[in-house]
């Protein structure tokens, strides 16, 4: 029997948009937005859909590892028809993320989540500043409920390149700044925001000019600063724009900060050890596939274990990206690391 303890574990990584990134929602119009984005229901705020970045990760998990047959839905039969993933015992792609084979189907052993909003930029007066609110910093333990008491509707907390200002715009939103002191003052009695400091991958500039809203406000700001773009059809015959075929289109901004939870729950063990570690790629011969038996692996890439194969995805999409309107420069996403979390499954 498998223990359960031993086999679930929860990580945390930290991404950041380095395009503008649409995951569609079907076409659903908002006002002058004709394709929108996926939002949550209940604050309406962005996020990526765990079964997008899934998706993703495992296609480019393929390409790695050189089986693209287990990409996606799988491989088509000689008739066309979907004939699913290989479904081999020994494949570490199938073994992550499951296989639909015929009559042979297994769940895979990891659960990718939604990726949610931790940092949103946001144009100021002051220049780009990095919007969060309570909600997100508690829920993630990244502060004290006392260090957030201050934060209103009408007033902010700031980080300490934006304490000398006594009010911020955000957008078209002008809000006070609760920490606020003047240049000349000492320091030493200043209150400034000191959060953060157990992510190290975020970068510095993000720390220094972050800005705590309160909840209600927060999803205001961040709808009405999504970019926004305007683009038409062509027609091929004669190349110029189609008639009646203009359309916008919104995104999640460039130098957005989100967090990504993905459980690793290897239930599959003690019941298979022919597949890890995987230190070479797989081997096409004789029209049969050969895991782990191709060219090495890359040392820093070697997949000791299924959340292995997650981070490799992970770091293609920052070259290949996620969602849609890739041809318009959209999707790429960095993989800044993972985080220490406390909670535990």
């Amino acid at each position: 029997m498998v223990d359960k303890k031993k086999c679930n574990s929860l990580h945390r990584f930290i991404l950041e948009t380095l395009d503008p990134v649409h995951v569609g929602a079907g076409g659903y119009r908002i006002g002058r937005v004709d394709l929108s984005i996926v939002r949550e229901p209940g604050t309406r705020l962005p996020k990526l859909p765990g079964t997008g970045i899934s998706g993703a990760v495992r296609h480019y998990a393929t390409i790695f590892y050189g089986k693209t047959i287990c990409a996606g839905q799988g491989r088509q039969d000689e008739g066309g028809k979907q004939a699913g993933h290989c479904g081999q015992n020994t494949c570490p792609i199938c073994y992550t993320f499951g296989s639909v084979s015929g009559d042979r189907s297994f769940a895979g052993t990891v659960h990718i989540f939604d990726a949610r909003l931790l940092f949103f930029p946001v144009y100021s007066t002051a220049g780009p500043v990095w919007v969060t609110c309570p909600d997100i910093l508690l829920g993630l333990e990244l502060a004290d409920e006392s260090a957030l008491n201050e934060v209103t509707d009408d007033k902010v907390l700031a980080g300490p390149k934006l304490c000398g200002y006594q009010y911020l715009n955000l957008g078209w939103l002008m809000v006070g700044v609760n920490n606020y002191r003047e240049q000349k003052k000492e320091q030493s009695g200043s209150r400034e925001l000191s959060l953060f400091n157990n992510l190290s991958c975020l970068p510095v500039p993000v720390k220094e000019r972050c800005v705590v809203v309160s909840d209600t406000i927060f999803p205001h700001v961040v709808n009405s600063n999504l970019e926004v773009r305007t683009s038409v059809s062509i027609d091929p015959e004669t190349g110029a724009a189609r008639e009646g075929a203009l359309f916008t289109y919104e995104a999640i901004p460039r130098a957005a900060f989100l967090w990504l939870d993905v459980l690793e729950n290897d239930f599959r063990k003690n019941e298979n050890q022919k597949t890890w570690p995987v230190k070479k790629k797989v081997k096409y011969e004789n029209q049969k596939w050969q895991d782990n038996a191709g060219d090495s692996l890359p040392e820093a890439n070697i997949w000791e274990t299924p959340i292995d194969v997650v981070k490799t995805g992970l770091e293609m999409m920052e070259c290949m990206g996620v969602g849609g309107m890739a041809t318009r420069g959209f999707g790429r996403i960095k993989n800044l690391g993972e985080v220490g979390i406390n909670e535990k499954p």
